[in-house]
């Protein structure tokens, strides 16, 4: 049975083969949000957080009880009418989030029915071989794994079919920490050494399997596992470490067969535990969406409180002056004061002031865009069989927002691909062989080989010795290298084109050729790398010689004060790392110390000892390692090439000309990163460097802050400008200074970019923090890396984009969006994000407009019935509204274009449209505002004066119908006109919107008698369809066509004019092919442009080219004609839709 121990954060558990561990958890996982009992609850709780949807909560309390309730007041509309909106926007969503988590459920399901193979033993000793559903197995089970598997549980690993050498099996993690490279799990070494014969001959036996185990308690920390186990057969505890336990979803690779001890099931399996949800993020679009909204609420509760004011104002206070809303002889119902009874009535007529359907038509309308972006065949990466992946479709948007991109330097902005190209020996630069140049003395005896060394034989000998054993590279059964990091495989390849091979590499010996010389050695200790260390170290002893060998490599900062040199040799290593630095190459230093035995013996003895400790061992056994490491002579420097990735120099420069400022976060050293920078062009050569580097002092950094804030705002823009930031200088930053934190930014928001290198994980993520929350006006910020090491910086961003790369997965896995490759970004942001943006912008003011103007007619309507509150609408006609108006808008959202791909990418400063907000300012809220009062205003004058007397005769509902059609279909003619493109969907989406509007009136005349045969009345008057039908919409058209080609003409906006600008473009482009395909065989074709040369594109620039470039040379009244279409919009599929301007 199972034991908690008194000895926290350690359990103990009692693994026997009879008892069951109930105290434990079981392996069953859920990483559902609902429950069928708290679905509908917690989903509908999670709604009513939005704003928009509390409110119309309370409106439809205030309306039922306006209805049942009528001594408080009475309500003017149906309550049900509002209620059963509301029910419709709220599952629509709940249902949607269902959907989502029986996927998830599914999976779960899948994963707990796995089924897992668990040995027992009968009285006899003999095995029991038995299968059990996955979520049944417990802490203390004894798990079988084999062929390629996933593993079901933690497990501690006690047998392999590799016993016979180290007793270890191959797993590969990226399922865990996103890294792709075969990794090594070994059974803990002291079994072998208490059942030596039992593990020899690869016997599963029951003394294995008998004890306790002595573990620390569940936690995330999936590199570290402290734990002892205590075997009734053994004298000795056998100490575990991270090395023996193989995690859940770990597959099981390269080994037949393994055998070990559950500790960790189901949601306390690490795994489980590191699965937590990503931070939720709020677009800008979202965040403007609440402030609206309480906005609007605001002007809502003032234009209620006007109307009644007004009431009193013209004198209807007395009931008297009201005689059909308080007849004759009869007493008012309501114990309310009139002017709080009439609030109440008010505040229900202009409830749709707020739109219901916003976060609805927001949410499809970011479906919509999100399943574009992944259906974009330019997004895909044929080689990783990969499309652009969204995971947060709420921030489609954002993308066309970005001020400031953060990318991580290895695998984003290079291939990750290494190759070991140059190597430094005794001060002296040698390039790595070719190929070609390596099989030439592939045949000739080992010293024949080191012959053509010269002098420096004992040198090559001891550097490329050092590369060819201080590793964990594993040799698959085909030949082929398997490396933990890409650097360890490129420099175990390197020395491959020096005869230096790798044969075997097992947990306790290692057989190596060195320069054809079969060579084997015992491997005693490996002192692994890692983020505090940044340095490996392997003792060894060599079986012929019986000499021990510590060899180690390292980061050059960390490995010279382990390395015994003097003066001269320190500059001349200095002055190597900088050339190579300068090549932008990735340097070590490689470097090896000979030990007696004696010293070997002893010191192995103490690295035993921290390895069976219960506290600290992490921390005990590389204290341990420090002490080997220390004295070493230095061999020399390895430099490792990491190509750019394809088109990243272009990228970044379009970028730049697009206003986004770039940084660079990488762990290189300075040199490296500065020529990296001048590569892909974050450093021109007419670049000034502002060095916030080498400082060891907070006053220093404090100093240094100020003379470069000092020079850099001497020049308001300097596009010429960098700023250079190093890790351990920025940990004299101080964060709690606002100054400090204020002129930093200042810095960066000057230069055209930043490089910051030598920094950790959690500096790059304090580094996207501090210019997201401290910018003024808010940044909008993009991370982007491939690694496990940049999830960190990614979560943090308002946009976080992961790279498929070689380092795994785990960055692309906690991303927003994930793509291919870094070349992507530039469509991802100047095309899609940039669309997204002026698409979901429109809709939005779009939505907050059409619903004021609709308020607004009430409003003016109601001084026409004495401010009693009567609504000029049917309830379900008024209900009718956002869905009736909700399709274009939708398809709008996601089809249209305002600007072709070809010269959003031609003219990256086209983004600034979306950088600077420009569709949301106040100004550009004012507009639309203004906007739809003269709307309502045009409305009421011809329904409400030039029309009125037509409705003398005609019931309320009959003129409110026609009022409403004609305001319909104004708002559509509205959508129809600021569409730039047009496909058949749009077209398709506006005709059943219209002809559903007619058939929705129809619907509702045969089903309620207030509204009974209104529309057959409406659809036969002629004033119906001649002023609402066709004139309104007419009138409203000429209304938007004034207002922006009056803006067009008085004061244009950039974004007007980078249409104009396109649209001659086109026009000139046209016609230079039309020159070309007219030109004789005998003449030359030759293309000529007017054109101006200039990369900038300027509002200046435009007016010139618009009035310089027309097609007959001559007026600039007349407009140069437009292309028939500006291309094809494409779903994914081989086919493409046609496009056709307005």
């Amino acid at each position: 049975m199972a034991d908690l121990g008194d000895d926290l954060p350690f359990v103990t558990q009692s693994v026997n083969l009879t008892s069951g561990n109930s105290l434990f958890a079981a392996n069953n996982i859920s990483t559902t949000k609902y429950t069928w009992l708290t679905w509908l609850p917690k989903s509908l709780w999670d709604q009513f957080r939005r704003i928009a949807n509390a409110y119309f909560l309370l409106i439809s309390i205030l309306m039922l009880i306006g209805t049942y309730a009528t001594y408080l007041f009475t309500t003017p509309l149906d309550p049900y009418s509002t209620v059963g909106t509301l029910l419709v926007v709220l599952l629509i969503t709940s249902f949607k989030e269902l959907a989502e988590d029986l996927q998830r459920g599914k999976s779960d399901k899948f994963e707990n029915n796995r089924k897992v193979k668990v040995i027992t033993f009968d009285e006899s000793g003999n095995v029991i071989e038995t299968e059990k559903q996955s979520m049944y197995v417990c802490p203390g089970d004894i798990v079988k794994l084999e062929g390629t598997m996933p593993s079901p549980v933690d497990m501690v690993l006690i047998l392999t079919s590799i016993h016979a050498d180290g007793n270890k099996c191959y797993i590969e993690t990226a399922n865990i920490d996103g890294e792709t490279n075969l990794k090594v799990r070994e059974a803990p070494p002291a079994l072998m050494d208490a059942f030596p014969d039992v593990i020899q001959q690869g016997k599963l036996c029951p003394e294995l399997f008998k004890g306790t185990l002595n573990f620390e308690a569940p936690n995330k920390n999936i590199h570290n596992f402290v734990g002892t186990l205590k075997l009734d057969a053994a004298s000795d505890d056998v100490p575990l470490g991270a090395g023996n336990i193989v995690l859940r979803s770990a597959l099981f690779s390269n080994t037949d067969w393994g055998y070990g001890i559950a500790i960790y099931c189901g949601q306390e399996t690490k795994i489980q535990m590191n699965n937590r949800q990503a931070p939720s993020k709020m677009s800008k679009i979202e965040e403007n969406l609440n402030k609206a909204i309480i906005i609007i609420f605001c002007a809502q509760v003032i234009l209620v409180t006007i109307s009644v004011i007004s009431i009193y104002l013209m004198g209807f206070e007395s009931e008297s002056k009201l005689p059909y809303v308080f007849p004759p002889g009869t007493e008012r119902a309501s114990v309310l004061p009139l002017w709080l009874e009439q609030w109440f009535v008010f505040f229900h007529l202009y409830n749709n002031f707020i739109p219901i359907s916003l976060y609805v038509t927001i949410e499809l309308v970011n479906v919509g865009q999100a399943f574009l972006i992944q259906s974009d065949e330019q997004l895909y990466r044929k080689e990783l069989d990969v499309n652009c992946i969204v995971r947060s479709s709420n921030l489609v948007q954002e993308l066309g927002m970005v001020s400031n991109v953060f990318s991580d330097k290895t695998g984003t902005l290079t291939r990750n691909e290494m190759n070991l190209v140059k190597f430094v020996i005794n001060g002296t630069l040698y390039d790595i062989e070719t190929a070609e140049e390596a099989a030439e003395d592939q045949s000739s005896s080992p010293t024949n080989y080191m012959a053509r060394f010269g002098s420096e034989q004992q040198g090559f000998y001891e550097f490329f010795r050092c590369l060819i054993t201080c590793h964990t590279v594993v040799r698959e059964k085909n030949g082929t290298y398997r490396a933990e990091s890409p650097d360890e495989l490129a420099l175990v390849e390197g020395a491959g084109r020096y005869r230096c091979q790798l044969y075997e590499r097992g947990s306790k010996e290692m057989e190596v050729s060195i320069f054809g010389e079969k060579i084997t050695y015992e491997v005693l200790a490996v002192n692994p790398f890692n983020a505090d260390r940044k340095r490996m170290s392997v003792l060894l002893r060599e079986v012929k010689t019986d000499k021990y060998f510590v060899m180690c490599k390292g980061a050059d900062n960390i490995m010279y004060p382990l390395c015994n040199m003097t003066t001269a040799g320190r500059n001349r290593v200095d002055s190597n790392l900088l050339d190579l630095a300068n090549m932008g190459l990735r340097t070590l230093i490689v470097a090896q110390r000979e030990l007696d035995k004696e010293e070997a013996m002893l010191w192995l003895a103490g690295y035993k000892k921290a390895l069976v400790s219960t506290v600290n061992r992490e921390e005990n056994i590389a204290n341990e390692g420090g002490k080997l490491e220390v004295g070493m002579k230095l061999l020399g420097i390895t430099a490792i090439e990491d190509r750019l990735q394809d088109e990243v120099p272009e990228v970044i420069a379009d970028m730049t000309k697009a206003g986004i400022i770039v940084w660079m976060l990488t762990g290189d050293k300075l040199e490296t990163a500065i020529n990296i920078g001048r590569s892909c062009n974050l450093v021109l050569p007419e670049t000034h460097l502002h060095m916030l580097s080498r400082i060891d002092t907070p006053e220093h950094f404090a100093k240094r802050l100020r003379e470069e804030y000092d020079a850099i705002t001497k020049v308001p823009v300097n596009p010429n400008a960098a700023l250079v930031l190093d890790g351990p200088s920025f940990l004299h930053f101080d964060d709690e200074d606002p100054d400090q934190r204020a002129m930093l930014l200042r810095i960066g928001a000057g230069s055209r970019s930043v490089i910051a290198c030598r920094l950790t994980p959690t500096q790059k993520r304090e580094l996207v923090r501090l210019v997201k929350t401290d910018t003024v006006p808010a940044a909008t910020t993009l991370a982007i890396g491939d690694g496990a090491n940049d999830v960190s910086m990614i979560l943090e961003g308002n946009v976080g984009v992961g790279i498929f790369g070689k380092e795994g997965r785990q960055a692309a896995n906690n991303a927003d969006f994930a793509i291919g490759e870094f070349k992507f970004l530039r469509r991802l942001l100047l095309v899609h994000g940039r669309w997204n943006y002026v698409r979901q912008a429109k809709v939005f003011l779009y939505c907050m407009h059409k619903n004021m103007v609709l308020t607004l007619t009430l409003f003016w309507f109601s001084y026409y019935t004495a401010v009693s509150g009567t609504s000029l609408y049917e309830s379900w006609v008024y209900t009718g509204f956002n869905f009736i108006l909700g399709l274009p808008i939708i398809f709008y959202g996601f089809l249209d274009r305002d600007l072709s791909e070809e010269f959003a990418l031609k003219w990256p400063q086209t983004y600034s449209t979306g950088r600077t907000n420009v569709a949301l300012t106040t100004s550009a809220l004012a507009v639309w505002i203004l906007n739809a009062i003269l709307y309502a205003i045009v409305v009421c004058l011809i329904f409400y004066y030039a029309v009125a007397p037509t409705f003398e005769d005609s019931g309320l509902y009959v003129a409110g119908t026609t009022v409403f059609v004609g305001l319909c279909m104004s708002l559509q003619a509205k959508v129809a006109f600021f569409h730039h493109q047009w496909a058949w969907p749009q077209i398709l989406v506006m005709t059943i919107s219209i002809v559903g509007m007619f058939l929705y009136f129809l619907m509702i005349s045969a089903s309620f008698n207030d509204y009974y045969n209104v529309a057959e009345k409406v659809y036969s008057s002629g004033i119906f369809w001649l002023f609402g039908f066709f004139f309104m919409p007419i009138v409203a058209i000429y209304i938007d066509w004034i207002g922006y080609y009056g803006k067009m003409l008085l004061m244009p906006t950039q974004e007007m004019l980078f249409r104009e600008f396109e649209h001659a473009d086109a026009f000139n482009n046209l016609q230079s092919l039309t020159c070309v395909r007219g030109a004789t065989e005998d003449e030359p074709t030759k293309q000529t442009s007017e054109r101006p040369l200039s990369t900038e594109l300027h509002i200046d620039t435009i007016y010139s080219y618009n009035n310089n470039n027309r097609a007959d040379g001559g007026s600039n009244n007349n407009s140069p004609a437009r292309p028939a279409s500006r291309g094809s919009f494409h779903t994914g599929s081989s086919k493409a839709l046609p496009i056709y301007d307005l």
